[in-house]
């Protein structure tokens, strides 16, 4: 009788200890929409939802008008997103240049348009940035490379430049267009470096 007893007891502590350690569902689709949570699969990819939605990280960059908004994106540049009543809707997320920022949109009629924005982290105030077609001179170090701007040699700072510079196959002397912004201790920060 006591082994029977012991034998439901241990069962029951198994059962409560699995069921207590089992994630909940909001666990599971950390950083998912529950709007495509109940959409179709694809047939192709059993694992993934059937939807045409974008993410997409990058730094703001300011209101174009009421419609719209500029981001430089961390893999594609810069990109316009459309939103009827953008401003209205984002202005309350107190966004500034340089903010980093989350959006959420679809390709639809060559326009990006979007459906959230999710701050990333704010700056302490508003950057000003520069875009200029510049020269470039060379690497300094890993994460810094120098350019010619305005007959002034200057020094930009960029992560992993070493490794950007060589995937644009860029070479001394070749014209670049930089975007950066100058930090508080006087670096002047990259966010884009294109090259045709």
């Amino acid at each position: 009788m006591k082994k029977i007893v012991l034998l439901l007891f241990m069962t029951l502590i198994i059962s409560v200890t699995i069921i207590g350690c089992t994630p909940d569902t909001e666990e599971i689709i950390d950083g998912v929409d529950e709007d495509i949570i109940d959409q179709p699969v694809d047939e192709n990819n059993n694992d993934k939802p059937n939807d045409d939605r974008i993410t997409s990280s990058g730094t703001f960059v300011g209101f174009a008008d009421n419609n719209s908004f500029e981001v430089i994106d961390d893999q594609n540049g810069y990109i316009v997103f459309y939103k009827n009543g953008a401003y209205e809707d984002y202005s309350s997320l107190n966004l500034n240049a340089g903010d980093r920022i989350k959006t959420i949109y679809k390709r639809e009629k060559e326009q990006n348009h979007v459906e959230k924005v999710e701050v990333l982290s704010q700056v302490d105030q508003e950057i000003n940035l520069v875009t200029k077609n510049v020269n470039y001179v060379g690497l300094i170090d890993r994460n810094s490379f120098e350019v010619i701007s305005d007959d002034e040699n200057i020094a930009l700072r960029y992560l992993s430049a070493e490794d950007k510079i060589e995937s644009l196959d860029i070479d001394s002397n070749d014209l670049i267009e930089v975007t950066w912004y100058e930090n508080e201790e006087g670096q002047l920060i990259v966010l884009w470096i294109e090259f045709d």
